[in-house]
């Protein structure tokens, strides 16, 4: 009878502990020419795209990734900033973020885990890759990312970044100017870039178009499914009830 409890009870454990929409990416913009070509650059990944028309937390449910681009360089957006607590539950949650900023100045007011880091814009930077370990540079290197022009617009002082941080890219070949970084919130993850996406994924003839992009997003369902996932109430019941279950099994043996 325990056993035939336990087969019944496992596959309802499976189904409870599935995340919704595997491979889904939600894209938001303040620069609605970029989100054709974003949309490209998702589907040639094998997941799929939404299309975000607001960041409320019901609207990000669902997602393994987040994708944002910001084309204001004054100032962050002011959805962005509305959004901001919602986006931080959502990461804390398992949600991973990939955040490509123009501003870079004023991220702090929307990033998730950055309160105290310190964010510099500077327009002249390019970009030197210090960490070939992950996707985000496969098949790049230093001129073809940004074929040693201006490729960044800041950077964040990878002494103030949160601890553990992966710095994946810095400008200028500066150790100490993150621009391009990892780092862990909660249950999720946070990528932050301060290379201008938005404006790349109109100009094609630009490494930054093509294969920096879609490797940013195959990084980001990478760091979705090495993310713990939480596990509904109803699944860590029936995995309670399966313990129970195999501690009365083995009392049962021993008596």
């Amino acid at each position: 009878m325990i056993n035939r409890k336990i087969a019944l009870a496992l596959p309802l454990v499976a189904l409870t502990a599935a995340p919704a929409l595997a491979g889904s990416v939600g894209y938001w913009s303040n620069n609605g020419d970029s989100k054709a070509a974003a949309k490209r650059v998702v589907e040639s990944t094998g997941q799929t795209y939404k299309d975000m028309n607001d960041l409320s937390y019901d609207s990000l449910k669902g997602l393994d990734v987040l994708w944002m681009t910001n084309r204001k360089s004054k100032k962050q957006d002011q959805e962005m900033i509305a959004a901001s607590n919602a986006i931080k539950q959502w990461v804390r949650e398992g949600g991973v973020l990939v955040y490509n900023d123009r501003n870079v100045r004023d991220a702090g007011q929307v990033l998730p885990g950055s309160e105290n880091m310190k964010f510099v814009r500077h327009r002249k930077g390019d970009v030197d890759i210090v960490d070939d370990s992950t996707v985000v540079t496969r098949g790049l290197d230093n001129d073809s990312l940004d074929h040693r022009k201006v490729g960044t617009v800041g950077w964040v002082k990878k002494g103030s970044a949160p601890k553990g941080t992966k710095v994946i890219m810095t400008s200028e070949s500066k150790s100490h100017r993150a621009t391009e970084m990892t780092y862990a919130f909660g249950k999720g993850k946070v990528h932050y870039s301060t290379i201008p996406l938005d404006y790349y994924l109109k100009n094609v003839k630009h490494g930054f178009h093509d294969k920096y992009a879609k490797n940013l997003m195959k990084y980001g369902k990478k760091l979705h499914e090495i993310s713990p996932v939480p596990l509904p109430a109803t699944g860590a019941a029936l995995l309670a009830a399966l313990g129970g279950l195999g501690l009365m099994r083995r009392r049962k043996k021993t008596a």
